[in-house]
């Protein structure tokens, strides 16, 4: 099917415009987010299109909508205070779930790219699992107290959440040609909070909160988003294998940089010195 270029344009601009307006009524009103999100995975059973034969589309259904849900209603318990009937999601487990969440969502995408002969791309996810900020450390993960939102804060570095994006479209372009731009406009939104407005710490969460939406639309239900943006025809074996092996070079540096950095601070904590590896990234 071809598509004009104007028509890329207006659908990628209105469909970024959609998940960001999204994730701001996540952050500003987590209530009414939940509301909305119950609400449309209630009407997928009236819509949905079979994809009990891909493992891996079902489990992206099922992995990122629940912990979106379990996020939501963390923020909450968080709101309401000491005294809330949730007062069991106001403790360290439910950031070591969140956390968990996502390494299985990037283990999936490891395990296609093997299954599939893209070690290249494997190894730049497996770089990504073993670089990202986990919650077993002060303060990497917090819900804020400073706005009564209360806003889930992971300390990512932005290079990590820039590396994050390539290495995730390159998969899905392997894997969904046709969903390229849809996948691109998706990843865009939180890279924007990261990158754009420096705020790297809103990226999980913007991550979190876009990805759900745009899982129950793409495969949940009723996809009205790629018909407007199919990248069908752009699909490449060459161009996979070398957004692979750059995606590759790129995780090469960044995991040499990242154990530099804990080997620097290793011995600045045996010499008693100031290092400036933050506590939430010391080994």
């Amino acid at each position: 099917m071809t598509i004009p270029i104007w028509q890329y344009g207006w659908s990628m601009l209105a469909y970024m415009a959609l998940l960001f307006l999204l994730n701001e009524l996540a952050r500003r009103q987590v209530k009414a987010f939940v509301l909305l999100q119950v609400t449309m995975l209630a009407t997928v059973p009236f819509w949905i299109r079979d994809i009990s034969g891909s493992w891996f589309q079902v489990s992206k259904v099922v992995t990122t909508t629940v912990p979106c849900l379990v996020l939501s209603f963390v923020r909450i318990a968080f709101q309401e205070g000491e005294r809330t009937t949730l007062r069991f999601l106001r403790q360290r487990w439910t950031f070591v779930f969140a956390y968990t969440a996502l390494q299985v969502n990037i283990a999936e995408a490891v395990v296609a790219d093997l299954q599939a002969g893209r070690h290249f791309n494997a190894f730049s996810g497996l770089v990504l699992a073993l670089t990202m900020a986990n919650p077993f450390k002060d303060n990497a993960w917090i819900i804020e107290t400073a706005t009564p939102r209360r806003e889930a804060l992971v300390r990512v570095p932005a290079e990590w959440t820039v590396l994050y994006t390539s290495w995730n479209l390159a998969c899905l372009y392997a894997q969904y040609p046709q969903y390229l731009a849809h996948v691109a406009c998706l990843l865009m939104v939180p890279l924007a909070y990261s990158v754009v407005l420096g705020r790297p710490e809103l990226w999980m969460a913007a991550r979190v909160y876009t990805l759900s939406f745009a899982v129950i639309i793409l495969w949940g239900g009723y996809d009205f988003v790629t018909p407007l943006m199919d990248t069908a025809v752009l699909g490449d074996e060459r161009a996979v294998a070398s957004w692979g092996v750059v995606n590759c070079m790129a995780a090469a540096c960044s995991l040499a940089y990242w154990v530099a950095r804990r080997t620097t601070a290793r011995r600045a904590a045996r010499a008693g010195a100031a290092s400036d590896v933050p506590p939430w990234a010391a080994p």
